[in-house]
């Protein structure tokens, strides 16, 4: 597992948020893009779209070294407990893109499957990050690793290969 920089994560998630924008396009699927909107940054929140009915849409780069496991951001800054995108995002579903299968693992951030997370996290490891620092700044985020099979009732798997 790499552990990277927040900055670094940022660019590396570019090509994933285009794979997703790929598979909208593709499906014929309405799609806006709210990632320069202040208002849907600040909830976590990429893309609307709109599938018989709208669903809001955060966008996250899968694993690089597998596509079987999925990462939970529980923490932005560990020290200062400020909470991860897990506890944060506004968003009705989170798409982890794995660019070089093309695939997309979709899932639902009903409260079933937060509160079915809490129930199964502390059997995973809380991973750290790199610190990131920017100018007088530093803050280091933390993460679980969750199989797949162990959400998979909250997950909905597409591929753009088919």
């Amino acid at each position: 597992m790499n552990a990277t920089n927040y900055y670094n994560d940022i660019e590396r998630g570019k090509p994933s948020e285009e794979l997703f924008q790929q598979w909208a396009t593709l499906h014929n699927l309405k799609i806006q893009d709210v990632r320069d909107d202040t208002e849907y940054r600040n909830k976590d929140i990429d893309f609307i779209l709109t599938i018989r009915s709208t669903r809001t849409i955060d966008v996250k780069k899968s694993l690089d070294d597998d596509e079987f496991h999925i990462p939970i951001q529980e923490y932005k800054d560990v020290e200062t407990q400020w909470l991860g995108w897990f506890y944060r995002s506004e968003a009705d579903c989170i798409c982890f893109a794995d660019v070089p299968t093309r695939t997309l693992v979709f899932l639902s951030m009903t409260p079933e499957m937060k509160s079915y997370y809490e129930t199964i996290k502390d059997r995973f490891e809380l991973l750290r990050n790199k610190p990131t620092k920017k100018g007088n700044r530093t803050w280091q985020s933390a993460f679980r690793v969750i199989p797949m099979v162990e959400l998979k009732q909250f997950i909905v798997v597409k591929s753009l290969n088919r």
